[in-house]
């Protein structure tokens, strides 16, 4: 994989620690509800329940997918799913928070996503523009991107996959379920998807990366006409024979409003796979680029962004967590903005060369905007990959000293002291962040930058001074 998986492995060898949006996740026993509280139902799927949960640390609202263990549930499948998801840094995939089991089920907890399902707004707002859908499906796009580029397909692009963060109005869409996910490279064991949405390679040989692509392209006809390419046609096998056949609706193409949206689908439905747009193609097409929303550069952020220090790995993985779980969306959506807007490939990181063109903006002057994005990548880089992801963008080119309120930090700091008696010992950052790895971290090297007194723990007084210090840096 290409992705951050990858990374993790290089670093977990180099280097005395990763961070990333997999150092918090690990498969934990114990009493769930000494970290959650229940508050209500809120579906159910073929897997099991799924119920609103509330962090006690956080406050957070979090959707909690309890799933019964039992001889028709393949383990290792759930475990693929997580250990796919753990790797996700993008804005438009949903975020998996945690893990639990115990002898009865296993519990995930995910991004709480209140807005529902997008096919359901566009069913609703009948007057919803053609911009409006487009920069839906730009949205999607982006995060199939991200998929493809970590070397994952997901094998089950449907409109009830494609959730709303939010019932704002410029909320975010997320992509959800990576239960048929599987990495590009890997061969397919069983036929996944969903006969409506799955591409005729899928059917007769080997999924892909552009599978995805077939599966969007048929969801944005869906979106732009109201109608599925089938002639009304409702039974599965012979839907999949229509696919398998070349023997789809093409003519619903032409009740698409525009030409540009009709070429877009078109690239998007060719049965050679081998002339059938890759998802980087589809986000550089006019139709996309015509209809996407441009968010102007704010040089308050690109001025975070460069006044950011450095700090230790420690630092970094506590920024993480307070940017991924206490950070408010209006703050994120902001940010969120300005991330996308300098993201000009759709990859879900930033290059040097896309972070440079943003400096270049607003400086116009070549030598002093590269001198600051290689100072910027010096400080924000956290895992080394040479790009600035997501979760590092969130905690740079945010407010550092609204980053770090006492409320904030001292949550964060009951969240590690897990006996409560005022001292961080290394059990208790092993324990929180086990995706670091026993053997290959150094953890006495690690709480150094905290423990002033060399007493091998970090107390309530060491954790805040350490942090707080870090404001008068960043002034």
């Amino acid at each position: 994989m290409g992705c951050v998986a990858n990374k993790q492995n290089k670093d977990m060898t180099d280097n005395p620690f990763f961070v990333g949006p997999s150092l918090f996740i690990n498969l934990k026993g114990g009493d769930l509800l000494k970290h959650y509280r229940i508050e209500k139902p809120l579906g159910k799927g073929a897997q099991g329940e799924v119920n609103l949960v509330v962090h006690l640390m956080s406050e957070q609202k979090r959707a909690m997918k309890k799933i019964i263990k039992s001889q028709k549930i393949n383990e290792k499948l759930i475990a693929n799913e997580c250990q796919i998801m753990m790797y996700f840094d993008h804005p438009n995939i949903v975020k998996i928070y945690e893990l639990f089991q115990d002898s009865q089920y296993f519990y995930i907890v995910y991004e709480y996503l209140s807005g529902g399902e997008l096919l359901d707004l566009i069913n609703k707002k009948k007057e919803l523009k053609e911009q409006q859908i487009a920069n839906y499906i730009k949205q999607v796009l982006e995060a199939l991107n991200h998929c493809h580029t970590c070397g994952i397909v997901h094998k089950d692009v449907k409109p009830q996959n494609i959730l709303l963060e939010s019932e704002e109005p410029d909320a975010q869409i997320k992509l959800i379920d990576f239960g048929a996910a599987k990495p590009i490279e890997q061969e397919d064991i069983d036929i996944v998807g969903t006969p409506f949405y799955i591409s005729p390679e899928t059917i007769l040989d080997n999924s892909n990366e552009k599978s995805d692509v077939w599966s969007c392209g048929i969801m944005t006809l869906q979106f732009l006409t109201g109608k599925l390419p089938y002639k009304e046609e409702k039974d599965p096998q012979r839907i999949c024979d229509m696919i398998k056949g070349n023997e789809i609706d093409y003519s619903l193409i032409d009740k698409v409003t525009t030409n540009k949206a009709k070429a877009f689908i078109r690239k998007m439905l060719i049965f050679d796979l081998n002339n059938r747009y890759t998802v980087e193609q589809a986000l550089l097409d006019p139709w996309i680029q015509d209809n996407k929303n441009n968010a102007s550069i704010d040089k308050k952020v690109l001025d975070n962004l460069k006044q950011f220090h450095s700090c230790s790995k420690l630092q970094q993985a506590i920024l993480q967590l307070i940017a991924s779980t206490m950070m408010n969306n209006q703050d994120k959506q902001k940010l969120i903005q300005q991330f996308k807007s300098m993201d000009r490939n759709g990859d879900g990181k930033l290059s040097h060369q896309e972070l440079k063109a943003g400096y270049m903006q607003i400086y116009k002057d070549e030598l002093k905007s590269e001198q600051i994005v290689q100072e910027i990548l010096k400080k924000g880089d956290f895992n080394h990959s040479d790009t600035l992801e997501y979760s590092e963008f969130l905690v740079a080119a945010s407010q550092y000293n609204q980053l770090v309120e006492k409320e904030k930090i001292e949550k964060v700091f009951k969240l590690f002291d897990q006996d409560g008696n005022g001292q961080i010992t290394i059990a208790e950052l092993k324990k929180v962040m086990a995706g670091a790895g026993e053997k290959s971290t150094q953890w006495k090297e690690l709480i150094k930058d905290f423990d002033q007194n060399g007493d091998g723990q970090i107390s309530h007084q060491e954790f805040i001074d350490t942090l707080i210090k870090k404001i008068s840096d960043n002034q």
